[in-house]
């Protein structure tokens, strides 16, 4: 009666209380217990594991050292080369065509499967597109070569055309009915020189850088057959139709043909004077033709002239100077 007397005297809620608290402590424990158990048992797993997985690095490092690369596999692949210096397959079209894969970089695996992977890989950086890249390039090499030599057959004509108005004085508006002439009469060549409806090449500007370029050829062959002759120049003095002083000078020399020396006359140069015609101008107009061309001074021999004063008067002619 005593016990039960205090039991009742003590309130529910203390009771309740008392009980709830002893249970939590009671879990904690036991979660604590079972939580380091579950992490001995995971850090015991991750050891294995990790033993595991070096065993097995090993073992494929190994393996892939006793591996060798095998001459056959070069069978019906003109691509593929080995390096033995650093023990890796290369990719001749791979790397021709800029394209980024193992076989680039180098494979040093030594497994027939990676040769046969890659020789099917497709994608951008893929054996296959590499393939495709250097026929496209092939291609278009040989397009551009034979519209190059089109272009070169047609500017031959063309040029050929011009050469011929030139040597007979016609004048330069003449090259596009020239040229519709010889188109006529079969020569197909020239209709490549009209690349559009506004590009045509027989424009004045075109014709005279075409007559500069066989000036400069004339020029090289001259300079090449004076570079060591005796030679004598003929000058004269003369006014255009726009009243400017101009100074002609040709030179006179000896060709060598086919055993036989013939002499030969070349018009070297037509020389503005822009501060008149006395004898020191015409004397520095004639020396910076020569510094020009190339000629040496040592070798002019003679010099021709109409005898007026200024050219060979004892006392203020160029020449006595």
């Amino acid at each position: 009666m005593g016990r039960k007397r205090k039991l009742e005297n003590v309130p529910k809620t203390e009771k309740v209380r008392k009980i709830s608290e002893f249970m939590c402590v009671s879990q904690i424990r036991q979660s604590e217990d079972n939580v380091s158990e579950d992490l001995i048992t995971d850090l015991e797993c991750r050891d294995v594991v990790t033993e595991s997985q070096s065993q097995d690095v090993s073992e494929r490092a190994k393996a892939s050292a006793k591996r060798k690369f095998r001459e056959d596999w070069k069978l019906n692949r003109p691509w593929l080369s080995y390096n033995p210096q650093s023990r890796s397959m290369y990719c001749s079209v791979c790397s021709s065509a800029n394209v980024t894969n193992s076989f680039t970089t180098g494979c040093d695996i030594m497994k027939k499967e990676n040769v046969t992977n890659h020789e099917k890989a497709k994608g951008k950086n893929g054996h296959l597109a590499a393939l495709q890249i250097i026929e496209a390039s092939k291609n278009y090499k040989k397009s551009a070569e034979a519209q190059l030599s089109k272009s070169e057959a047609a500017v031959t004509a063309a040029m050929k055309n011009i050469f011929f108005m030139t040597s007979n004085n016609l004048p330069n508006m003449l090259i596009s009915n020239l040229n519709e002439l010889c188109i006529d009469q079969g020569c197909s060549s020239l209709q490549s020189l009209k690349v559009d409806r506004h590009t045509t090449y027989e424009h004045s500007t075109s014709v005279q850088e075409m007559q500069q370029s066989m000036v400069d050829v004339i020029n090289d062959k001259f300079k090449k057959d004076l570079s060591d002759s005796k030679f004598s120049i003929m000058v004269d003095e003369s006014t255009d139709i726009s009243v400017d002083q101009n100074m002609l000078i040709y030179v006179r020399f000896l060709e060598q043909s086919l055993g036989c020396f013939e002499p030969k006359s070349v018009l070297l140069d037509v020389c503005k004077l822009r501060d008149g015609a006395t004898a020191e101008q015409l004397k520095n107009t004639i020396l910076s033709s020569f510094d020009i061309h190339d000629l040496k001074i040592n070798n002019l021999v003679g010099i021709s002239t109409d005898g007026a004063a200024v050219m060979t008067e004892r006392k203020v002619g160029w020449c006595r100077n």
